[in-house]
């Protein structure tokens, strides 16, 4: 699969803020951050305090056009935040004069970040993650940079709970968009148009990573719904990514992130009476105890396949046995 190319992506531009605070500290070690932000200045702002004390040596920003010339106004207060970085900093930028959509917009702008980097950590304007996230990626992408069993690294760990295991973090088949970290080797397998969704392959590959009873009917819904255009979004085309190649994403015992953006100011949480918005961000303990290897935790994911997803076993549709027997088409 080849990665998805952003044909209106215009040429960035680099600010260096190193010489302005040449006997300012930075942390070499600090991988590369994308920050991904739009119309929400506060928010943006709040998050930015966050890059801020971590102080990447390199600062990716980037932004979707205004969808109107009245929103033109609270992007342009939107982007200033490049102003702000008071650090000694490289900063370069993708500041769209078109609206591509929340789809085309991120994804593009993460392809963009991969031209640049080879690995990095990844923010939107609302996702608030606990300092101790940064380290914490840090120190998971130099660990598994070579192994592609690994695919992504997370700070959202929706269970909210201490593993059954002394372990600080397991692996699991579900991402979350909610700060991550990845490689370019991993976003290589990107396909925003999910070109291979139907073919066998897929449908092996979905049900390997979720066994769940219900679980291949449920997904092969809901990327036939991204891939038809129902759904405007980028996410869902990442995790179908990792499935096919077996791809694995490290979760954190503890969760480690707060998405602030529950409102109706956003694109998809927009209710802010919804489980997920109560989360709070926490650091892990210290030192990280590691698994013994690499392996999907069948419980965990079997856990929240069940009780968080709600994937249920369900009766086959005479569409669904069709493409059972290999009628690709029936999903198309």
């Amino acid at each position: 699969m080849n990665r998805q190319k952003d044909r209106f992506e215009p040429p960035q531009k680099v600010w260096d803020r190193t010489h302005a605070h040449r006997n300012e500290q930075k942390d070499p070690s600090m991988p590369p951050i994308l920050f991904l932000i739009f119309n929400r200045p506060d928010k943006t702002r709040a998050v930015f305090e966050t890059i801020r004390q971590a102080r990447p040596a390199r600062l990716y920003i980037a932004a979707d056009g205004p969808r109107s010339d009245s929103e033109a106004a609270i992007c342009d207060e939107t982007r200033s935040i490049l102003n702000e970085v008071d650090w000694p900093c490289e900063v370069q930028t993708l500041f769209r004069e078109q609206n591509l959509g929340c789809g085309r917009a991120v994804s593009g702008a993460i392809t963009w970040f991969f031209e640049h980097e080879p690995e990095g950590i990844i923010l939107e304007d609302d996702i608030l993650v606990d300092p101790d996230f940064f380290e914490f990626a840090a120190e998971m992408l130099e660990r598994y940079r070579d192994d592609p069993r690994v695919t992504s690294i997370s700070a959202f760990n929706r269970l909210n709970d201490d593993l059954p295991s002394a372990d600080s973090y397991f692996f699991s088949a579900f991402w979350g968009a909610w700060g991550w970290a990845t490689w370019r080797r991993a976003w290589a397998h990107y396909d925003f148009d999910l070109s291979d969704l139907g073919t066998p392959a897929s449908i092996e590959a979905i049900s390997n990573m979720c066994p769940t009873p219900g679980g291949l009917q449920h997904w092969m819904a809901v990327y036939s719904n991204v891939k038809d255009g129902k759904i405007d979004t980028w996410d869902y085309q990442w995790q179908f990514a990792q499935w096919m190649n077996s791809g694995l994403t490290v979760i954190p015992g503890k969760n480690m992130v707060q998405n602030i953006g529950f409102d109706g100011s956003a694109t998809h949480t927009t209710n802010p009476d919804a489980k997920e918005a109560s989360l709070r961000a926490q650091p892990l303990p210290r030192p990280l105890a590691h698994p013994d290897d690499v392996i999907r935790s069948a419980e965990m994911d079997d856990y929240a396949a069940r009780n968080i997803l709600k994937i249920k076993p369900i009766r086959f549709t005479k569409r669904f046995k069709k493409w059972l027997r290999g009628d690709v088409l029936a999903w198309k």
